[in-house]
């Protein structure tokens, strides 16, 4: 699977003053770490084994990738890969009886999902299916990232998949992160002074103006709000 990093992630993080490169199981899993005054990434590739028989070759990449994920409070990690297994049952269809057959992936998905939730990481979700073969098409090749979730609501998430070549038999997938453009009438709003952090009263204040506008707030349970 071939897999595009648009430079809005890698823009983020230059310069980049220290790069490493380290195989977390050889031919398996490999991960590309690059720290910068700006912060810390972890790019991940993955290639699972193919076939039902190898269960347990997978779930030992599973645990070398527990072992090696970072906090996303610390560093910013992205999976991405040929997984060889599915999440759910519509992952997968077979193309002689038209029926879903992800099921049989379940246990390693239950699994997988562990992982996921112990580190925090969400898929950047496309719909389309990533292989095809004579028999079966699969959502097997996916895109995970352990941004919190407070992210979304000035940046924005996307993956697709792009036409299939000659090459493979799987599509490749392209993902990207950006944030809200400025517009030109951002720069001439009023900045905020920044003097007035220093005034005595200046959190008793903050607070108390907090309060009352939390109490005429006929939607203060709403989240957003």
């Amino acid at each position: 699977m071939a897999l595009g990093v648009k430079n809005t992630f890698l823009e983020q993080f230059n310069p980049v003053n220290d790069t490493s490169w380290k195989e977390i199981d050889p031919g398996r899993a490999a991960k590309l770490s690059l720290r910068g005054p700006n912060g810390a990434l972890d790019i991940y590739v993955c290639y699972l084994p193919t076939g039902s028989e190898h269960e347990d070759q997978k779930q030992y990449v599973i645990r070398r990738l527990r072992e090696s994920l970072a906090p996303n409070n610390s560093v910013l990690s992205i999976l991405m890969g040929d997984w060889n297994f599915v999440m759910q049952d519509e992952d997968r269809i077979c193309l002689r009886t038209m029926q879903f057959t992800g099921g049989s992936d379940r246990a390693i998905a239950r699994s997988f999902q562990s992982l996921l939730d112990e580190q925090h990481l969400h898929e950047l979700e496309q719909l389309a299916f990533t292989h095809e073969n004579t028999t079966a098409q699969s959502k097997i090749d996916r895109i995970y990232i352990n941004h919190h979730v407070s992210e979304q609501l000035d940046r924005q998430f996307s993956a697709s998949t792009l036409p299939r070549t000659r090459l493979s038999t799987h599509k490749p997938i392209t993902f990207a992160r950006t944030s809200r453009l400025s517009q030109p009438h951002d720069q001439k709003g009023a900045q905020f002074p920044s003097y007035i952090l220093q005034h005595e009263h200046w959190k008793h204040n903050l607070h108390l103006n907090y309060h009352e506008q939390l109490h005429a707030e006929n939607d203060s349970d709403n989240p957003l709000r």
